[in-house]
């Protein structure tokens, strides 16, 4: 891991703790951009500033939009803000990032069609809300978002490749 990596881990790691201040849109851009960089490691891509947030190269190529969820909520974790991304990239790119203070990243590499094949499914409201949430326990303890979590896992790069290639 490379020292500045290293230094952004901790100092989320105190954030999340309560120990150290900043504003809401700091800590979210830093969390971010950690998952963003994972993903530039996982697909040896390069990081865009555009319409999507990674250009894969020799694993996973094309667009990709990188959501990272840090924290939970009611044991949910999630991504906001998807229905722009609908015909912009190629990938949208699920980073797992609770156990940041580990280096412990659970990514899923869900492609564009797969994706939003379930998220613009209307949920029993009759709505499509602008965010996917998983469960944070994966479903191990707990039946929560079954279905969103069941997509992340089937699309859930191995753990091996992440830690061979980052």
């Amino acid at each position: 891991m490379d020292k500045l990596t290293e230094l952004l881990e901790r100092a989320l790691y105190k954030h999340k703790q309560g120990k150290l201040c900043g504003t809401g849109d700091l800590y979210r851009s830093l969390i971010g951009s950690l998952g963003e960089s994972k993903v530039v490691e996982l697909t040896e891509g390069e990081s865009v500033n555009g319409k999507f947030d990674v250009l894969g190269s020799i694993r996973y190529p094309g667009r990709i939009e990188v959501k990272t969820a840090n924290k939970s909520t009611d044991g949910k974790l999630g991504a906001w803000s998807l229905k722009c991304k609908h015909n912009a990239c190629d990938w949208i790119a699920l980073v797992d990032a609770s156990s940041i203070e580990d280096s412990d990243y659970r990514i899923s590499m869900i492609p564009h069609d797969a994706f939003f094949e379930h998220f613009l499914t209307p949920n029993s409201k009759g709505n499509i809300p602008d965010f996917i949430r998983w469960s944070e326990t994966y479903n191990e303890s707990d039946n929560k978002s079954p279905e969103a979590t069941n997509l992340f896992l089937k699309y859930e790069v191995s753990i091996d490749i992440i830690k061979n290639q980052i």
